[in-house]
């Protein structure tokens, strides 16, 4: 049978195929069909493909798509590029107060900023939830990468109406250069992508070029997480203790258990060093509840005055079954549970959902709360106020500067009177000196905690010290 020859024509709006056929005696049969749907269909099938449905932007698929042709096109002719990551700010604010219908409204409107502020032919894209990132070509010379950057978080922290709704959200972008930074799309979007989480811990609202010492920060971050893990079952976790004393009397009211590290061939790590690395992983959780039951079961032979304080971080408060874990470790232990106390910071209160049903589940139990770092962040009054804490401490900074400054003299006036006006126990952290000490005795406020009295220690060496602190500092005034 001849073989046919086919051929698609556009009519207006409409698109037609013809298949034409030669016939016998040297004609031709030509068949028209109206393929309008189909090519339509396609169409759409692409734009899928390719677009985002909200923004209409480019998506994730076609911007690696570009991305990748762009760094041939880099390493063939010299050229250089640079890659923004955005990702915006309180976002999800928006989505859980006003809905995601409305969330959908303000990232299409986002997305017309975006490409308001972009000029062609620069791609901007929307890479999925509130993930944006903007495409400078490759060229022998850059725009002011700096300067759009700029103009970028100033149209994102412009309010947005959507439908009669005040939005104001911001956003923190992530900038890397090629070839500077890399050669390959795949290693100039992580490293974009490293430069805007230096930028969202940095506070938000930033734009931030990205560097090889975040490359170098990541690196350390996971070994200190995978050598954790091994430190976690080779038993090299220990709790150290620094106690609360009555100055008054030098006697020790509680001891604080804090987690160390003492690593085989590096000795003692900074808790600064892997305790924020254990919160990020969720690792954090583990090791609270192995401290929480070491700190308990080394309590169960105190003296009974002596309370075990505990602190809870913020990853372990979100946990469901916080209430639940802290009763089996203390029926595991058989301590009395007022005998300890968990100390919380603002922040935990703050991140954290169902706070005030998690509290009133703690300390239905009997425990003690206590309220760590108090004067830090807004140290609302209206925690004290509203949730069950027995005892705040003032954070150490006060200490610090106690002697040479009237306003922090002033403002642990108030805290001290406030304190004895809700019956609250009130620690001075951070106390080093005999001056520092007396001042802190003048606001009544005796519970002391800092090196003046000593640093954290193993508790065989505070074990003597429970009974009577005969070398303890104490008010001169005491006899």
């Amino acid at each position: 049978m001849p073989r046919a020859n086919i051929f698609t024509h556009k009519l207006g709006e409409r698109f037609f195929e013809f298949h034409c056929e030669r016939a016998e005696a040297g004609s031709f049969i030509t068949v028209i069909e109206d393929v309008t749907i189909q090519k339509r269909a396609l169409r759409e099938i692409e734009r899928i493909a390719h677009f985002d449905d909200l923004t209409n932007l480019p998506n994730r698929y076609q911007f690696q798509e570009t991305l990748e042709e762009e760094m041939v096109q880099l390493r063939q002719r010299g050229f250089h590029a640079a890659l923004l990551n955005i990702d915006l700010d309180r976002f999800k604010e928006v989505n859980d107060t006003l809905g995601h219908s409305i969330g959908d409204q303000l990232l299409s409107a986002v997305g017309a900023r975006l490409a308001a502020c972009v000029p062609r032919p620069h791609v901007v894209a929307r890479l999925g939830g509130d993930e944006f990132c903007v495409l400078l070509r490759a060229g022998e010379r850059l725009p002011d990468v700096d300067q759009l950057a700029a103009n970028i978080l100033t149209e994102m922290h412009r309010t947005f109406i959507v439908e009669n709704h005040v939005i104001n959200i911001g956003a923190s972008i992530g900038m890397a250069a090629a070839p500077k930074d890399s050669e390959t799309s795949g290693g100039l979007l992580k490293c974009s992508d490293l430069a805007l989480y230096r930028s969202k811990t940095k506070g938000r609202g930033k734009a931030i070029w990205y560097s090889q010492e975040m490359q170098d920060a990541l690196t350390r971050k996971r070994a200190i997480d995978t050598e954790l893990r091994h430190a976690f079952l080779a038993n090299e976790l220990i709790v150290y203790y620094q106690p609360v004393v009555d100055s008054r009397t030098a006697t020790i009211v509680s001891l604080e258990a804090l987690l160390r590290w003492r690593h085989p061939t590096r000795g003692m790590i900074s808790p600064g060093e892997f305790i924020p690395i254990a919160e990020e992983t969720g690792m954090i959780i583990e090791l609270g509840a192995w401290a929480l039951r070491q700190a308990c079961n080394d309590a169960k032979s105190w003296p009974s005055n002596v309370r075990v304080a505990v602190n809870i971080s913020p990853r372990q408060f979100q946990q469901k079954d916080l209430a639940e874990m802290v009763a089996a470790t203390l029926r595991e232990s058989e301590l009395e549970p007022d005998r300890l106390e968990l100390e919380i910071t603002e922040t935990t209160l703050m991140v954290s959902d169902d706070v005030e049903s998690k509290l009133r589940e703690i300390e239905a139990l009997g425990v003690r709360l206590s309220l760590d770092d108090f004067g830090t962040g807004y140290s609302s009054l209206g925690y004290l106020n509203r949730f069950p804490v027995k005892k705040v401490k003032i954070d150490r900074a006060f200490a610090r500067q106690a002697i040479e400054s009237p306003k922090t003299q002033a403002i642990i006036s108030a805290i001290s009177a406030l304190a004895q006006d809700l019956s609250i126990d009130l620690v001075a952290e951070g106390v080093e000196t005999d001056a520092q000490l007396a001042f802190m005795a003048s606001k009544n406020i005796f519970l002391i905690q800092g090196y003046l009295y000593t640093r954290p220690r193993p508790i065989e060496e505070l074990r003597p010290l429970l009974e009577y602190w005969r070398d303890a500092p104490r008010l001169v005034s005491a006899a």
